[in-house]
Parts: C-alpha cells; structure tokens; sequence
C-alpha cells in the first residue's frame, strides 16, 4: 500500500489533529515497513482567524497530494479534518484527490475528528467531504449518521494518548493534591470558570494548580502567584509529561462535556492522573473513572475539587489504577493497526470483486 497523510501542523502538540498525525505514521514506518507513507501538510500555527480563512496552506498540501497521486506514488490518501485553516477551496483541493483517486482505482479516506463541536463552515465542509469519500473513521460515528449514506464504508477510530508517560515515582517529584490542566484554552474549554472555581477554593494557597498550555492567554491570569498557580507554555513531550506524571489529578473543563474519545482524557488517565470533569452522559463505562460535575460553574468546580482533596489514599490509588488500566486499552499501536486492516480489508473486497 502506497497511504498519503493530509493534516494541519504535523507532529506540532499544540495541534492535536497534527501530533495525532505523526504517531500515526511513526507506527506504520515501524511495524509495516513494506508499505510507502507520504505526509502533506501546512503550518498554520499563530494565524489569526482572519488568515485562516484565506490561508491556502492546507489547499496547497491537498494538491501536493492529488499530485502524487497522479505520479504514482500513492493509492490511498487520508485526510485528517478538521483543519486548522477553514478557507473553502479545500473542498476543490479535496475533489481533485478524489478525481485523480477514482481515475487510478485508489481510495479517498476521511479520518473525521470531530463534527458537533466544529464551527458552522466546518460543519459545512466536512459533508460535502464525507459526501466523496470512499471510506471514513470517525471518532464519533453517531454524530454523523444522517449525514451519509447508508453504503458508505465507516469506521470508528478510537482516540489514544499522543504522549507517552513516564514512569510515576511516588520519591522523586510526585505531590499529592496537585492538579493540572493540559491543553489549548479556547471558547470550546471553560477554563475562565475552572480559574475562579479554583481561585474560591484555594484562596489560601495550599495546594498547586499546574497550567500546561501553547495558548498565550495565560499571561493575562491575575495573581497566579497568590493561588499557587503554575504556567507551563509550549512544552515538548517530554515535559507535558513529566508534569502531568507530578499530579493527583486531571481537570478537563471541556464542553460541553467529556466523551471517551477525547486524547486529552486518555493523556490525563495514562498518566496516573484521576480526571475531574462533566462526563457525556452517553459514556457511561469510565463515569465511576470521575470526579463528576454536573456543570461547569466555578461553585461546581470549586466543589469538584474540594472532593477530590477529601479522597483517602486507598480510593485515589484504587482510581489511578482503574485509570491506567482502562487508557492502555487505547494505544497508538492498537489504532494504527486496525487504521490499516480497516483500509487492507476494503481494498481486498473491492479486488476480489473484480
């Protein structure tokens, strides 16, 4: 198989879809060595929201991809959406991959992140593009149900840990009732009601508030140094993790809920870390995994983590574990693998049927 990777910022951490991406591929270099992969992307990184719709970054990798298709060099092309960049001409760039694909009998796939919580011209874009594809992952099937067609092929991509963890060592730097957030802080995070809540609540400075971020809002937190507050801005892998293995626990103020498949859960979980969030009332099965809240209110957060402080040792180590064990069901090995027997599978169908 000759796979071609389109994605936005690739191995960037602070593009999740991007760092994704690289995993992705790293493993496929690494366990199926016979097979070519090529990776087309654009840096889109510190545009503002203007320039992302005019950018042509992505539009350019789109052609880059078409084209090495048409040279030969590629039969299946994978399009991990959404994007950073939202400009329109996508959607060309993406039917000139499918023209050139269907010419030459290979196939156009959409690895589909994310639907509900994308923008308007996202969710735009994103069914006109699972409208021509041959094959889509997603990791949320059900949102996307009545968009497609009742023949089209569709997988569901479960969601790993992009970052490793190191080795928790309860002797060497690990604090008991810490907390951390990791991620990008955004209008889709209610970060501003998780500071207030944690301001309420500490409001003696006791306990520490580990703040690991690529965002530069950050800069703005009033007396950070008063709530024992900790910025962390634009670290590698390394040192996400090495954070995150410090804390007790996880907060996710994400909205409007948290579902299974989001990575920053798994990160959290995989590494010792024991989540506090609102759980998507669908996922049921990692509900006694949480500290639930039942909104995202900074009294709601300020209870939440008053809780978690409560905990003895027993039940925080009982949670951990629970934790762990259920995150290494997710691995980047695992989805790479059925990634490729998924594709592997169609493309044996479709021949033995010829």
């Amino acid at each position: 198989m000759k796979l071609a990777f389109v994605c936005s910022n690739y191995g960037s951490i602070q593009d999740g879809i991007g760092h994704y991406c690289s995993k992705i591929v790293e493993k496929i270099n690494e366990i199926y060595p016979a097979y070519t992969v090529k990776v087309f992307t654009g840096n889109t990184l510190g545009s503002g929201k203007t320039s992302l719709v005019i950018s042509l970054a992505m539009t350019v990798a789109l052609f880059r991809s078409a084209c090495s298709v048409i040279y030969g060099r590629t039969n299946c092309v994978i399009v991990e959406y959404p994007f950073y960049e939202w400009n329109p001409m996508i959607l060309l760039a993406i039917w000139f991959n499918k023209v050139a694909l269907w010419i030459s009998r290979g196939k156009l796939i959409i690895s589909l992140h994310e639907y509900k919580r994308a923008n308007f011209l996202r969710q735009y874009m994103i069914r006109h593009i699972l409208a021509i594809s041959d094959i889509i992952f997603a990791t949320e099937p059900q949102d996307i149900a009545g968009l497609i067609h009742c023949k089209k092929i569709i997988y569901q991509r479960y969601i790993p840990s992009n970052i490793e963890p190191n080795v928790r060592s309860f002797e060497h730097r690990f604090k008991p009732n810490s907390f951390c957030y990791f991620g990008l802080i955004s209008k889709t995070k209610a970060f501003e009601e998780m500071l207030e809540g944690w301001k309420t609540f500490n409001r003696k400075g006791i306990y520490e508030l580990h703040i690991c971020t690529s965002s530069d809002y950050v800069y703005l937190i009033d007396d950070m140094m008063k709530y024992n507050i900790s910025v962390h801005l634009r670290c590698n892998e390394r040192e996400v993790s090495e954070i995150l293995s410090m804390c007790d626990f996880g907060i996710l103020p994400i909205m409007p809920c948290v579902s299974t498949n989001n990575a920053t859960l798994k990160a959290i979980l995989v590494h010792g870390c024991i989540p506090i969030g609102k759980i998507d009332p669908e996922c049921d099965e990692f509900e006694k995994l949480f500290i639930k809240m039942e909104s995202y209110h900074p009294s709601a957060f300020a209870v939440a983590i008053d809780k978690a402080v409560s905990l003895t040792l027993q039940v925080k180590e009982d949670l951990r574990a629970q934790g762990t064990f259920y995150a290494r069901n997710f691995t980047i090995e695992k989805t790479c693998r059925e990634i490729i027997e998924n594709i592997s599978e169609v493309r044996y169908e479709n021949s033995a049927s010829k």
